[in-house]
């Protein structure tokens, strides 16, 4: 393939030259991706659902929040388990269980928290606690906030 005065040649030389230097702006530039480009019909946003829209948004808002709220208790609970830890005395062994033990529970409900699936598109909302927005179809808690609360 060979570019001849701004277009395409598919005869000939089978080098490839692209004109921007990029393969993805040339296939665009083609309508390579055209059909990729369509959204899903998942992919709508919150302000333009229904009534059972806002219900499946409510109760996705509803389980973030659990999981968000247990993670910080878990994190907030390691103080005070550090104290009874002292104050009790058990001994090295038993203390170093009873760490790890914690140090458990509070991994699983982070795993659980990044498990929160997004309600617009149905898939993991992000692999980290600080994500902000889906990163397969964008949506932000901000907007799933809104939904929940009424606000859309």
């Amino acid at each position: 393939m060979r570019w001849w005065n701004g277009e395409l040649n598919l005869d000939g030389d089978p080098s490839l030259r692209l004109k921007s230097g990029h393969a993805r702006d040339d296939a665009n530039h083609f309508g390579i991706y055209k059909n990729m480009e369509k959204r899903r019909k998942t992919d709508r946003m919150p302000d333009e659902g229904s009534a059972q829209d806002v219900a499946t948004y409510r109760r996705a808002w509803r389980s973030y929040v659990a999981r968000r709220n247990l993670v910080v208790v878990l994190f907030l609970s390691f103080i005070f388990l550090g104290f009874m830890i002292g104050k009790l005395k058990l001994g090295e062994p038993a203390d170093s269980a009873i760490l790890v033990g914690w140090i458990l529970v509070y991994l699983a409900g982070g795993w659980w928290l990044t498990e929160w699936k997004c309600p617009r598109c149905g898939k993991v909302f992000g692999h980290r606690l600080w994500t902000r927005s889906c990163i397969s179809c964008d949506l932000s808690k901000d907007d799933v906030a809104a939904m929940a609360r009424g606000k859309s």
